[in-house]
């Protein structure tokens, strides 16, 4: 860097006249000029600038200045990088307060060379008339900014990391070097985004992280498999490849495309932008997969109440003390209470009711209830009841849940498509609005799909409890 300086300033110094050089005399006006033929208009001396008020640097000068500026901000990345790996090789948590205000001195310094850096280009390239990239022309044609390209790309790289560090979100989930059983720091696994929308619900541990890096690999790799072998292979591949961990990341690794090996080589460390990406891919799998186990379970309480018995008094008749069988018979088979008139567990009575089995069995009749939710046949000579007669739904619209969930299946397709399409590319440094655009619609897709499981769950446990009492007959009983 100082040797740059240096020969910028000798530069200019040499531009620059001195005073042992004699200066050429400029022409009087008594030389005589040559008319232009067909021109009979007298010549008028030629029009000079007046000097304005306000210092304009030269292009040499900006670019210096800005060389001088970036040189402060590498230094200043270089002693934070430096403080931080003493921290580290030495375990010590370092004051969260201090640390931001340095990140927070990086970040007002990036973006005070930033401002500069754009200002001077822009101009330039106005006057120019060029429609070339501000970035792109300050790396290749400017010296010496163009020699530190290398730097440059390293600067943005670790301002980027300083940007998810001060973000709003970190103060909330306590952003800050984190341990997990006293195994060394991870700072760069926190699967975070800029944007403080997409705050996710807790930090991910580095174990998640591995996992949700097979996880996608796999995908990628299934679909390959499948493109170039045919679905024949499906069933072998997944039992094989993917069944167990320590063969399956040599497995992945001959398997996947060479942009896609990234995600079985954990030398590499991916961007945020991705990490959180596969954070909320799985956990929108996830989600979802709960809400078809749901689907599933209210599919089988609908089954369950199309096979249970009737109610317990359309096949049995109540009876009297009187009537029920004379001691000493006059107790119930089941729970060895005394036949009375009321159901009494202190006193051990409990009404009696008469089977319609071919015997005429007498139990009691609160027994015979708990009985016949699992059973349909008498409790002692196992004789068969009759069984409700399947009668399906009739045909109308779907419930609101059953249409909302199967837009979202329809959506999966898309997401999977679109969240594949990331990983089939080379690695980033960093995304554009689109990648943040995927990251918004799918936290809003997490959030309905973790609205509509949990309503989901509710509404099997009262479906199981009331076809437990058989007093709902259908779905359309239910108002969800």
């Amino acid at each position: 860097m100082p040797r740059l300086t240096a020969l910028t300033n000798n530069m200019l110094r040499q531009k620059a006249p001195t005073n042992n050089v004699p200066r050429q005399r400029a022409p009087t006006n008594n030389t005589p000029r040559r008319k232009e033929p067909g021109n009979n208009m007298p010549l008028q001396k030629a029009q000079v600038s007046e000097p304005t008020t306000e210092y304009t640097p030269t292009w040499r000068q900006s670019i210096a200045h800005l060389d001088r500026k970036f040189s402060k901000v590498k230094a200043e990345m270089d002693r934070i990088k430096a403080a931080e790996a003493k921290a580290l090789r030495n375990n010590v948590r370092e004051d969260p307060t201090l640390k931001v205000a340095r990140l927070q001195h990086f970040d007002k310094m990036m973006q005070q060379f930033w401002d500069d850096y754009s200002r001077t280009m822009r101009l330039n390239l106005e006057e120019r008339g060029s429609g070339m990239d501000i970035l792109e022309y300050g790396l290749k044609h400017c010296s010496p900014l163009a020699g530190r390209k290398r730097d440059f790309h390293k600067v943005w790289k670790y301002h980027r990391w300083v940007q998810y560090e001060l973000a709003p979100q970190s103060q909330i989930l306590g952003m800050q070097w984190f341990s997990l059983h006293n195994e060394p720091y991870y700072p760069v696994l926190f699967p975070f985004n800029i944007c403080t929308s997409y705050t996710p619900t807790r930090a991910t541990a580095p174990w998640d992280i591995v996992q949700e890096r097979i996880m996608m690999a796999e995908c990628i790799a299934f679909l390959g498999i499948r493109r170039h072998v045919g679905a024949r292979t499906d069933v072998e591949y997944i039992t094989t490849v993917l069944g167990h961990f320590q063969g399956r990341r040599q497995l992945l690794l001959s398997a996947l495309p060479p942009e896609a090996k990234w995600l079985v080589d954990f030398s590499i460390t991916p961007p945020m932008e991705l990490v959180h990406l596969m954070h909320l891919s799985r956990q929108l799998r996830r989600a979802m997969y709960d809400c078809e186990s749901c689907e599933f379970d209210i599919d089988h309480c609908r089954s369950k109440n199309a096979r249970v018995p009737h109610k317990i008094e359309d096949f049995t008749t109540d009876l009297t003390p009187e009537q029920a069988t004379p001691p000493p018979d006059n107790i119930c088979g089941i729970c060895g209470f005394t036949f009375g008139l009321i159901h009494d567990v202190e006193s051990g009575t409990e009404p009696a009711v008469r089977l319609d089995c071919q015997a005429g069995h007498v139990f009691g009749k609160v027994c015979l209830a708990s009985w016949l939710q699992d059973h349909n046949t008498c409790p002692k000579c196992r004789d068969r009841l009759p069984e409700r007669q399947f009668r399906p739904l009739p045909p109308g619209p779907p419930h609101p849940w059953e249409q909302q969930l199967d837009r979202f299946r329809s959506e999966m397709l898309t997401y999977d498509a679109e969240v594949d399409g990331y990983f089939l590319k080379p690695l980033r440094d960093i995304y554009d609005q689109e990648m943040e655009g995927t990251l918004h619609r799918l936290n809003i897709r997490l959030a309905e799909v973790l609205s509509l499981r949990e309503s989901l769950r509710q509404l099997v446990d009262s479906l199981a409890d009331r076809f437990a009492d058989s007093s709902v007959d259908s779905l359309e009983d239910f108002e969800f």
